[in-house]
């Protein structure tokens, strides 16, 4: 690893700083996997330990939906026995949820026909494939292989079987094609349809944009998205998500504890995590959410209107997305990784400024590092992240990127 990012980090100091934060923290990762992963290795599996954790979620919701037992996937104590019988009745599954939205059942669906052994290898392969292809094409060059693998979002989403991979990969891969491909790109958009909080930001982008096309595209796919569970699986797959689900995940949210609430790094669990009522952090949370569509729409007026987006725009897009939800865990901050990776293969996007201000290692640090905060009672991450977003926004821009 090291002699292929040496191999590129010579040419600047963004190139430089992306690939120092990328050499400093890979061992602590590594560390991390290693002690986390031990325990499969070397203990029975006397508390339903599965490798994957969430992958094996997903892949039971998926066995759940081809045996037309949706029902059993909204009711979180029915999901629980279902994980009880296949790991055993002393297994954590009481703390497995599946809280997505029906159109997930269209992803997780065609893996149920597989054992899960290879359902893991596959769903580990393409996560990656998927997040490599979104920040590398039309050139994948082999440093730039080797920093999106061993970026430490993506250690994390294969370790804990997360879909953050994919996430990222349809977020930035609908930004990149937008101006080329706008009806490809609106349908990667649309299916973010599974996780829609990933998309809040993205019409706003594009109305600014005036990307009619993409936003066409993106409204009509996922619209089919969420009619498709209706016609799969009958009405009562959303009635059944709007009054099992939603609840379930709204209680997790304002009152979940433990390494769950610690996972998520937004304004809301910062302020729960101080000790906050839960009104008064919804209300801090709208108010950084303003500020932060704020700072999205002062960085579309400053940039103009430009069909091509580059590795800048979805740093600041993620960013700003980041802070705009209540709920979203650190693995989902994938998406900011990859627009780092867009800025370093590009060598552009920051000014000296920027650099100087240490945002780009602090951004590749951030999710792991703001989990280990939580853990200790010091939610710091939402300030980290509005103020490397407000570094962002108003850093000089690059005299191609002003408006005529």
């Amino acid at each position: 690893m090291g002699d292929d990012l040496a191999e590129a980090s010579v040419v600047s100091p963004l190139r430089q700083q992306v690939a120092r934060a990328a050499r400093v923290i890979f061992p602590f990762v590594v560390l991390v996997v290693l002690v986390d992963q031990w325990p499969f290795l070397t203990k029975t599996f006397d508390r339903g330990q599965v490798f994957g954790r969430d992958a094996y979620n997903l892949w039971t919701a998926g066995r759940l939906a081809l045996e037309g037992r949706t029902g059993d996937i909204a009711d979180s104590a029915a999901f629980a026995r279902v994980l009880a019988e296949a790991l055993g009745p002393e297994s954590n599954s009481a703390l497995s949820l599946f809280l997505y939205p029906p159109p997930a059942l269209l992803f997780v669906a065609p893996f149920g026909w597989l054992p899960y052994p290879v359902v893991l290898a596959l769903w580990s392969i393409l996560g990656a494939a998927c997040f490599v292809m979104a920040v590398g094409l039309p050139r994948l060059e082999r440093p730039l292989v080797v920093l999106a693998l061993v970026a430490p979002m993506t250690l994390v989403n294969l370790v804990l079987g997360q879909n953050g991979l994919f996430s990222a990969a349809l977020f930035i891969g609908g930004l990149r094609l937008a101006g080329s491909r706008p009806v490809f790109a609106g349908v990667l958009i649309g299916l973010l349809a599974y996780k829609p909080m990933m998309g809040c930001l993205l019409p706003l982008v594009f109305v600014v944009q005036r990307q009619w096309r993409v936003v066409l595209t993106a409204g009509a796919t996922l619209a089919l998205a969420c009619f498709l569970p209706v016609l799969f699986w009958g009405p009562e797959v959303w009635s059944d998500y709007l009054e099992k689900t939603v609840p379930l995940g709204r209680n997790f949210l304002e009152h979940g504890t433990g390494i769950g609430g610690a996972m998520r790094l937004t304004p809301f669990t910062a302020m729960r995590l101080l000790g906050a009522e839960v009104g008064a952090s919804y209300g801090v949370q709208a108010a950084v959410s303003l500020v932060s569509v704020g700072l999205c729409l002062v960085y579309l007026l400053r940039r103009g209107p430009r069909a091509n987006l580059d590795g800048l725009d979805i740093l600041v897009f993620s960013a700003a997305t980041a802070l705009v939800v209540p709920y979203l865990h650190f693995y989902d901050l994938a998406v900011i990784t990859g627009g780092l990776i867009l800025m370093w293969r590009d060598d552009a996007g920051a000014s000296a400024r920027l650099l100087r201000n240490g945002v780009v290692p602090l951004l590749w640090y951030l999710p792991l590092l703001g989990v280990m905060l939580n853990l200790v009672g010091l939610p710091l991450a939402p300030v980290a992240l509005i103020a490397c977003l407000a570094l962002l926004v108003f850093q000089p821009m690059p005299a191609a990127a002003l408006p005529p």
